[in-house]
């Protein structure tokens, strides 16, 4: 019984109880979602509300379930939430006319749930010894079987899950001019049998706690005979001697007898928490039947009156849905529920590198461009804000160009979105002075050829464009010369670049001439210098310059032009005594240079082989040779206008003629 108990509790307990208000509306709970990694909110599916029509238009729909011989069903309609329920049990078999062994009833209304499923079983009458449908117990030799119960059940559908019960009757018959009377079905206890009179006992009836208890068979109290939970008992194959007849089904079944003695009747039954119950014995003829009615619901419409409708996108934040319900008999009701849509995805803020910025050279600040975040990406829109610290010190949003301070300066950008979701960055900007460098040279103009030091300021290092790296670079131009300093501050790498124009002066190109190239012992000569603006001469001239040397003299004279730069030459005042060129020295009889002086060709005539040598006025050899007997010529017209010297040794003698070129 504490199945069946439990099984109560279950059915009132899942399909409520009627309230004073008939339409009712239930919203799904609130409930959060995390907005999409891609969009500032998110496509919301949520369950649509409840909604439970209770309300009536007054109307009655009834559903007859006849005997078939099988469980039918019956599906609880929308909007329905009881039902009225009434079963009639199934008539014992009878083989007598005037048999009154009739099935029981019981009705009564209970509490369901819209689309629930009920088993419904209409019990049969048997027509042989055969039990009827649905717990009726057979019978033996010329008796009948006892009447099947209907019922009703609920899910898992077993004989414990039956709600309402109208017990079947008892089998009866007609034996040796006496009535065999089954006993009626239905009510809480079902009817005894008995033949002819009720001192001549059969089968006992069935109760709401056991089956029927014994019945005849051989002796009045035969246990065997007994009914059970559902089923009443059979007669058959206890070779009672006489016509059996089975017990009827119930809530328990009424026991069977032999000796020619009707069955019990089976009990009927009500589910306790059911109301308006009444349970009528012995009053269906024939097979059982269940008829079930319940009130035609009103019709209603739902409707969203504040929010978003499900599977739509639905913004970040709380967004409240109301729904309402109103009935065609104008009830209503509401509800609501909030969806949140939660951003939960944090920004992604990149910054540029840190950079270095150049301002002029007189200036207390420059303009920094182009450091706005490089990328700045979230579901939503996020707020970028910055603050700057150092050099310079504010806060502003989206962008921090502007004027910068010279020095260093932090810059962090901030993306926040409404959420409170957050991402930093940061980087640095220097702002530097760009150095103003200038270059002094010493000497300010050099002579080609000659040194002078370059000197670089007003910066902290210094790179020579094919120089040294230092603020100083010895240079020896030989033209008119453009030399290149980068110049940098140390702290903030900002450069410029310096240009100086080294001017130079050409070293002059001087040339000494003397009027008469061979002058006699005696004699004079003008010397004349050219190619540069005053010239020293050394030894020194007299006056116009005319020298009249003893000997043969070289003579050097320096030539300067404006800027001082000068250029040394010579020349030489060569000085015979005028006895001939070819007899200069009593030595040289034998040696001879013709034409002497000419263009440059000259014919040597040498009594013997000897090593020529010939130098020039400053003492360099111009021609060297070993030269056999004989006359030679000597190409000498590429050399320069002037007095040569050449030497022959030969013989272990030394042959000295000055020769002339003209």
């Amino acid at each position: 019984m504490k199945s069946i108990y439990l099984s109560v509790l279950l059915l009132a307990s899942g399909v409520g109880l009627l309230k004073a208000q008939c339409i009712t509306i239930t919203c799904p709970s609130s409930f959060s979602v995390a907005a999409a990694s891609n969009s500032c909110g998110a496509v919301v599916n949520y369950s649509l509300p409840l909604v439970v029509n209770t309300c009536t238009s007054g109307a009655v729909v009834s559903q007859t379930f006849a005997f078939t011989g099988s469980t039918q069903t019956f599906v609880v309609p929308s909007g329905v939430t009881t039902l009225t329920i009434e079963t009639w049990g199934a008539q014992g078999g009878a083989n007598w006319v005037n048999n009154t062994n009739f099935g029981g009833y019981s009705k009564a209304t209970f509490s369901v749930t819209p689309g629930q499923t009920l088993a419904v079983n209409a019990g049969g009458q048997p027509t042989t010894i055969t039990g009827g449908f649905n717990g009726g117990g057979t019978g033996d030799g010329a008796g009948k079987g006892g009447g099947g119960a209907s019922d009703v059940r609920i899910a898992p559908y077993t004989l414990t899950d039956r709600i309402i019960v109208g017990g079947g009757g008892g089998g009866a018959g007609f034996w040796s001019s006496l009535h065999v009377v089954g006993g009626v079905g239905g009510g809480l206890v079902g009817g005894d049998g008995f033949r002819n009179t009720t001192l001549d006992m059969g089968g006992l009836g069935g109760t709401q706690t056991a089956g029927g208890a014994h019945g005849t068979c051989s002796s009045f109290s035969n246990v065997a005979m007994a009914g059970s939970f559902g089923n009443g008992g059979n007669a058959g194959g206890n070779s009672c001697g006489c016509e059996g007849y089975g017990g009827g089904g119930g809530w328990y079944g009424g026991a069977s007898s032999g000796n020619c003695r009707g069955g019990g009747g089976g009990s009927g039954y009500i589910l306790p928490a059911a109301t308006n119950g009444t349970m009528t014995s012995g009053i269906r003829v024939g097979n059982g039947q269940v008829i079930i009615s319940y009130g035609s619901p009103t019709t209603f419409t739902t409707s969203l009156i504040a929010g978003l409708p499900s599977a739509t996108f639905f913004p970040t934040g709380n967004s409240l849905q109301t729904y309402s319900v109103v009935t065609s008999g104008n009830n209503s009701a509401s509800c609501s529920f909030s969806v949140n849509v939660v951003d939960v995805s944090t920004p992604t803020l990149v910054c540029p590198s840190s950079s270095t910025i150049c301002a002029l050279a007189s200036a207390s600040n420059a303009l920094v461009s182009g450091i706005a975040p490089v990328s700045v990406i979230d579901n939503c829109t996020p707020l970028v804000t910055y603050s700057l610290t150092g050099a310079n010190t504010s806060t502003g949003t989206v962008n921090a160009s502007g004027l910068f301070n010279v020095g260093l300066t932090s810059v962090i950008y901030m993306a926040s979105d409404a959420a409170g979701n957050s991402a930093t960055c940061s980087f640095s900007v220097r702002v530097g002075v760009t150095p103003n460098v200038s270059v002094t040279a010493n000497p300010s103009v050099v002579c080609a050829g000659q040194s002078a030091t370059l000197t670089a300021q007003g910066a902290s290092t210094y790179n020579w464009v094919n120089g040294p790296s230092s603020a100083t670079n010895a240079v020896n131009p030989l033209t008119i010369s453009v030399y290149t300093v980068l110049a940098a501050n140390a702290v903030s790498t900002c450069s410029n670049l310096a240009l100086f124009t080294l001017s130079v002066s050409p070293t002059p190109t001087v040339t000494a001439l003397t009027s008469a190239s061979l002058i006699c012992v005696g004699g004079s000569a003008t010397l004349a210098a050219s190619g540069a603006s005053t010239y020293v001469w050394n030894p020194a001239l007299g006056v116009g310059n005319v020298v009249s040397p003893s000997v043969t003299t070289t003579y050097s004279v320096t030539g300067f032009n404006a800027n001082g730069c000068n250029t040394q030459t010579f020349v030489t005042q060569n000085v015979s005594g005028c006895l001939g060129l070819n007899g200069m020295d009593q030595r040289l009889e034998e040696v001879q240079v013709l034409p002497n002086p000419n263009k440059g060709n000259f014919q040597l005539k040498l009594p013997s082989k000897a090593e020529v040598t010939i130098v020039n006025a400053i003492g360099e050899i111009v021609y060297f040779k070993h030269l056999e007997e004989g006359t030679h010529t000597l190409y000498l017209n590429e050399l320069a206008k002037g007095m040569y010297s050449l030497k022959a040794i030969g013989d272990g003698t030394v042959h000295t003629i000055k020769l002339v070129i003209e």
